[in-house]
Formats: structure tokens, sequence, C-alpha cells
């Protein structure tokens, strides 16, 4: 950073200029904003250019070293290069006719340094009732290559389209997913009957040739013609809102183990999405069994299954936490399925890592200098507590609550990150696991972000909370830079009933292809914003 005065370098923590003496103005949030937009367009430019420009930008706008350091940090990583080059073939496909068995030829081929352990293929044609699928058989090694085959008899002749996914299983770890582009192509009509008759009228005999057109040609089939295929990483199911069906519970049986794996109780066949023990996620294989219940549905209305049994109750009393009391003790010690009450302020940062009712009595809280200021990660219910994200002045402020993994239920409490001098505010609620959230009547106030599914503080995707769904219910939501952000794909969030004021940028934001559906709540159009290709519902 330099002085916008006599241009002299300043220390990323000065306060003065060590040349001219001029005061360094501290940084404005609204400046970091535009400041994040620039690294968002500029931050993975390898020119130097792009560099200089990001430079003159901090200088323009009053951005420090640190906080260009911190964003550059949370931009997500670029697409990772596909380990597999996919290739289709395009002799057969000349000859496709309605009515006749045809052939689909894929060949894949190993582009890594190592062995994968195995290939599927799941292929989507227009022409075929069904998905199409086979399994390779032996292990490809590296620069190696297998060649695919699924048949099918099309009824329809035709302009038609073929998309394929590719399964690659590795030798350690779970098997990733990589889908084609859509092809193209063109279906032939079954040849029309065709009947000569020819009649000697001296003899009075007719004779009747009939056939069914030009024969297909039989024999081998030609050398190939593999045409290549642009590949991309496959997402996962999307999460539906949550909905209050009846819960599926029972013995699951794996059927295709990968990320997330696929399973089957009594015949109804789901998407387990979350795991009790995410770990077990690399060592599923096939036709294992586990305990399982529904958590909600995706949008093609398949259910979405946990490992994680619901929380049981705690025959004990409830443990009381005064002011002066160890509340992180409390917590740590707390019988699984337990309830903690607290009176009094409270310091964090607090973990909640087991099935837990945290409730505050008399106005309790809790807030943190270092956060976040209370971290989730089990099936955990916090009642009527206030929760600050509080760092000194001149530096960033730090998340209220962190939510990573469980079901969650945040209920009338009060939630904030910002205090007096903060450079800039943080996350009230930060979604960062795959984990079922839901807020009731809390009031959200003072900070960057409200409610943050897989959105940093500073407004990029972090790509950590695959599978997360959130519900936010008759909540007040003021004073914020954006109300409720949300991004990926596979994460949905469900707006109600709620109240937004005062709210500086957005009330709803979508980032890439997340999906969020806003119910009975009086939003002004212009705090709706949503990416090119973004799912944003509006219900009145």
């Amino acid at each position: 950073m330099h002085c916008a005065a006599c241009n002299a370098a300043i220390p990323d923590t000065g306060r003065f200029c060590p040349a001219c003496g001029a005061a360094i103005p501290v940084e404005d949030p609204v400046s970091v904003a535009d400041y994040r937009d620039a690294v968002a367009k500029l931050g993975r430019r390898p020119e130097a250019w792009a560099r200089a420009e990001l430079e003159a930008l901090r200088t323009e706008l009053g951005v420090r070293q640190q906080t260009h350091d911190r964003l550059m940090a949370e931009l997500a990583p670029s697409e990772a290069a596909a380990p597999i080059g996919v290739w289709l073939d395009a002799g057969p496909i000349a000859q496709f006719r309605a009515g006749e068995q045809c052939v689909l030829r894929v060949r894949v081929q190993n582009r890594t340094a190592r062995a994968i352990a195995g290939l599927a293929l799941e292929v989507a044609v227009s022409a075929a009732e069904a998905p199409l699928a086979v399994r390779g058989g032996d292990a490809v090694g590296p620069g190696d290559e297998e060649v695919l085959s699924v048949w099918f008899r099309p009824s329809v002749a035709g302009h038609h389209r073929v998309e394929a996914v590719v399964e690659v299983a590795p030798m350690r770890g779970a098997p990733t997913r990589w889908a084609t582009e859509a092809v193209p192509f063109v279906i032939g009509a079954a040849a029309a009957l065709q009947q000569h008759i020819q009649i000697d009228a001296r003899t009075q005999r007719v004779g009747v040739f009939e056939n069914i057109g030009a024969a297909s040609k039989g024999g081998l089939m030609d050398g190939a013609d593999w045409r290549p295929l642009q590949v991309r990483a496959a997402v996962a199911a999307v999460a539906a809102p949550l909905r209050e069906d009846a819960t599926i519970e029972g013995i699951a049986v794996v059927v295709a183990p990968g990320d997330p794996p696929v399973v089957q109780v009594d015949g109804v066949r789901g998407t387990l999405v979350e795991l009790h023990d995410p770990a077990l996620r690399d060592h599923l294989s096939a036709r294992d069994r586990l305990q399982v219940w529904s958590m909600g549905r995706d949008r093609a209305g398949a259910p979405l299954f946990t490992s994680r049994a619901p929380a049981a109750r705690h025959a004990g009393g409830p443990v009381r936490v005064g002011p002066g009391d160890d509340l992180a003790e409390a917590l740590r010690s707390a019988p699984p399925g337990g309830r903690v009450e607290v009176t009094g302020a409270h310091r964090g940062p607090l973990v909640v890592d087991r099935a837990l009712t945290l409730v505050g009595l008399e106005g309790a809280s809790v807030s943190s200098e270092r956060g976040p200021a209370l971290r989730l990660d089990g099936d955990v219910v916090v009642e009527e507590l206030v929760v600050r994200g509080a760092a000194p002045a001149g530096q960033y402020a730090v998340d209220a609550v962190e939510v990573r993994s469980g079901r969650v239920v945040l209920e009338r409490c009060t939630l904030s990150s910002d205090a007096p001098g903060n450079l800039v505010p943080g996350r009230a609620v930060a979604v960062v696991g795959p984990a079922n959230l839901e807020l009731r009547g809390c009031k959200l106030e003072g900070s960057g972000v409200g409610v943050a599914v897989d959105v940093s503080w500073s407004g990029f995707a972090t790509d950590h909370a695959r599978g997360a769904r959130v519900r936010v219910a008759g909540c007040e939501l003021v004073g914020l830079g954006t109300g409720v952000a949300v991004a990926g794909a596979d994460r949905e969030v469900r707006v109600v009933r709620s109240r937004f004021a005062g709210v500086a940028e957005a009330a709803v934001r979508v980032l890439g292809a997340g999906s969020c559906a806003v119910e009975d709540c009086a939003v002004p159009k212009r705090l709706l914003v949503a990416d090119t290709g973004a799912n944003l519902v509006v219900k009145a």
C-alpha cells in the first residue's frame, strides 16, 4: 500500500505515512466490497497488468495488503483438470435407425500418474426410455484406455442428443464423476415397405415382389471415428427446501458408493448426504448396510438420508451455569442429549460437538474476540441466547455462530458480528458444512452477512457445505450488509415470513448455481440479487 499524498510505501499495520506523516484512513467496508469484486474478476489472471491494476485499486480504495491476501485466499479455486479424456465413436452413429439395435461406444483415457481402480459409464440418450449404464472390468493404468459400450433400441427417428457421465474410482478414496457435453445426432427412419407388381397379360399371371427397403450392411464395424468430448465435474443432486414429510428410517443398503453414496431402504432409493462419521465415506462399498433416517427430498422427489441418529433426550436434570462459571467446561462435560441453562455474560470461543440443548436465561450472552463465538458440530438446539462476534477495534470482526454439521436449531436468539472500530463486519451465522439448520424467531443484526451458506465474510463462494439445508423462519434481519447469502448448486435455503430492514446491499443474494426460495417476505425486488444460472424463487 502506498500513501495517497507522497506515494511512499506504508507497512500494512501502519497508521501514518513514514515519509510525510499523513494519517492513513481506516478501511471503508464499501471500498472493501468494491475491491472484492475486482479480485473476483482479476485475482486469477496471470498477466502483469492484472496485478498492477489491483495494486492501483488498493491505493485508490485504501485497502490494505492484509485484506488483499485474505480475499485472494478466499477465492474459489479454479476447476480442477479432469483426470480423464473422453471420446465418442461417431462411426456406428451414422448407421442408427429406429427399431434397430444400436451401440454407443465411449473411450476413456486415464490422464493421471496413478492407476484408476475402475470406471463406470452412465449415458442419457433422448431416444432411450431409461438411462443406460455399464461398468468397466479392469483397472486402468496411467495413460491407458478402456472402451465402454452400451446398447439400446430407439423407437423414434429424428434429431436426438446424448450425454454421458463417467465415474472414476481411484485406488484409494472416493470416486469422482465427470459429465460430458451434450452431443446432437440423427436417428434414421426405418425403410418403408416397397412393392413391385408385374402382370403377364398373355398368361394372366401376377408376380408380387416386396422388401423393406435397403438392408443394413452387416459384418464387422469399420475403424472407429473417435470424436473428443469436453468434460466437467458433475454436481450432486440439489436438495429441495425442508419439508415436514414423515421420516423414512431403517437399514439401508449401499447401492453405489461415491460422494454422495446412493442407498436403498425397503425398496426406496435415495442419497446419503450426511454420515455420523464422515471418515466412513471413503470406506463404503456396494452392499454395505447401515441405519439411516430421511432428512428431506431432492428436486426429483427422492429422499435424502442421514446416518446420524436423532438426538436422544437425557433423563437427568439441566446443568446450570451462572456468571463466573466455566461454560466451556460445562459444555464439554454435559452428557449427550442433556440441557445446559446459562445466565450472565460469558466469553468464547465455545464449541458444542454433541447432541445438546443450550438455553440462555435472563439475557445471557456469549461473545468472543477470536471466533467464532459459538461453533456447533452436532445435533444442537440453542434458545434465547445472545451471541456476538466482537473483535477489538482495528481488527476484522469474527463470526457469531459457525454451523459445521448435524441438525441445528437456533430459536429466539440475537446474533451479531461487529464491534466499534472493526475493519469489516463478519457473519452472524456461517454454515460451513453439510448441516440441517433452522432459525426460528431470531434477530440477526449488525453484521456483514446475516446468514451465509457457503459464502465467506467477503462474499466469495467457499464450496465447503455441499448438502446443507437451511430454513430461516419468522426472523428479523436488520442493519446488515447482506441478509441471506447462498452459493452452490447442492445447498438449499428457504426464507419464510421474515422481515428485512436497513439492508445495505441485498436482502437475499444467490451466487453461482445456488438456490433459494423466499416466501411471504415483503422484500423489494431490487434487494433480491441472483447470479446468472442461480435459482431464486419468490412467493407472495
